[in-house]
C-alpha cells in the first residue's frame, strides 16, 4: 500500500512564531534607545512639533518612542500577536515622528510648499518605511491570527 506525501504547508497556513530569542533582540534594541535617547540632547538639537506653539525635543520624543517599544515587545515575548500589533503601532509612531520633527540637516530641500513653516522635504519620504513595515506586521499578525482560530 502505498500512501502519497504530504501535501506542503504555507506560509500562511502555518506560520513560524517569532522565536523568544528575536523578542529577547527587540527588548535590548529598545532598551538602549531608551537609555541612549536622553544623552543625544547636547548632539541633536531638533524638535517635534505638537501643536504651532508647544515642542518637544527629539530626543525626548525617541525616548517615549523606545518606552513603548519596550512594553510592546515584552508583551510580545509571551503574546505575538499582541506584540505585532504594538510594533505596528509604534512604527507609524515612528513616521509620525519622522513628519513633525522640526528642521534638521537630513531633511532635505523643500519639494512643495505649504506654507510659512509647513512643505514636504526630500527626507520626509523616508516617513514611508517604518509605514511600510507597519503594514507587513499587521499583515503577518492577521495571518497569524487567522491560523490559530482555525485549530
Amino acid at each position: 500500500m502505498t500512501t502519497s506525501p504530504p501535501a506542503p504547508t504555507t506560509l500562511a497556513e502555518r506560520p513560524r512564531r517569532l522565536g523568544v530569542g528575536v523578542w529577547d533582540a527587540l527588548v535590548v534594541a529598545a532598551g538602549v534607545v531608551l537609555v541612549t535617547s536622553p544623552g543625544l540632547r547636547g548632539q541633536f538639537h531638533a524638535h517635534v512639533r505638537l501643536t504651532p506653539t508647544r515642542w518637544l525635543s527629539a530626543p525626548s520624543a525617541m525616548a517615549a518612542l523606545a518606552l513603548v517599544a519596550l512594553v510592546v515587545t515584552l508583551v510580545g515575548r509571551r503574546r505575538e500577536i499582541l506584540g505585532l500589533l504594538g510594533l505596528a503601532a509604534v512604527s507609524l509612531g515612528l513616521a509620525a515622528f519622522w513628519l513633525l520633527l522640526g528642521h534638521h540637516q537630513w531633511a532635505g530641500p523643500v519639494l512643495v510648499d505649504l506654507g510659512d513653516d509647513h512643505g514636504i522635504h526630500l527626507g520626509d519620504f523616508l516617513a514611508l518605511v517604518p509605514v511600510a513595515a507597519a503594514g507587513a506586521l499587521v499583515w503577518t499578525a492577521a495571518i497569524r491570527f487567522r491560523t490559530t482560530r482555525r485549530v
